[in-house]
């Protein structure tokens, strides 16, 4: 091999790492849950918010919820509530709802063993709101709902 033939053999190779290295993940991910907890009296509407925090975006992959009167009733397995309640989603930020219109939540919304997962992943950025709008559908039993927002934060470093 000649010099010239050796020093552009270098070159590709230089150039293949610096390639390799552009084309490199600079993300970090870190498996986070963020939730509601609202009361919703029957027949009523309750709104509720929470903030992404500024420190990255967070991808949504999953949905899931748990239920329980007001009363603070024990539930187990096989008393778990399925509430009459219709939900909505919105991120504030892109002024996106979730759904076409409220979704009863036995729909979109699995269980803690079982969650919903979505079809697509759904990127919430940093430093935005999600609002939940719930609509009771209940004559008379007011209910205590949690949603969990399952994903993960997506960190970026480097640049």
């Amino acid at each position: 091999m000649t010099k010239d033939e050796h020093i552009a053999q270098l070159e590709q190779r230089v150039r293949q790492l610096q390639s390799a290295q552009n084309q490199r993940d600079n993300t970090a991910k870190l498996f986070y849950i963020y939730s509601f907890d609202v009361t919703v009296t029957a027949g009523a509407t309750a709104t509720s918010s929470l903030s992404i925090e500024a420190d990255s975006d967070f991808i949504l992959t999953k949905l899931s919820y748990f239920a329980t009167d007001n009363a603070g009733t024990s539930v187990t397995y096989n008393t778990r509530i399925v509430p009459l309640v219709t939900v909505q989603l919105r991120d504030t930020a892109s002024g996106r709802n979730l759904f076409d219109s409220e979704q009863p939540i036995a729909n979109l919304f699995g269980s803690g063993e079982i969650p919903f997962i979505m079809p697509l992943q759904t990127t919430i950025r940093a430093n935005s709101n999600v609002r939940a709008s719930f609509t009771s559908l209940e004559a008379s039993n007011d209910r205590r709902i949690f949603l969990s927002l399952i994903g993960f934060k997506l960190y970026r470093y480097g640049s």
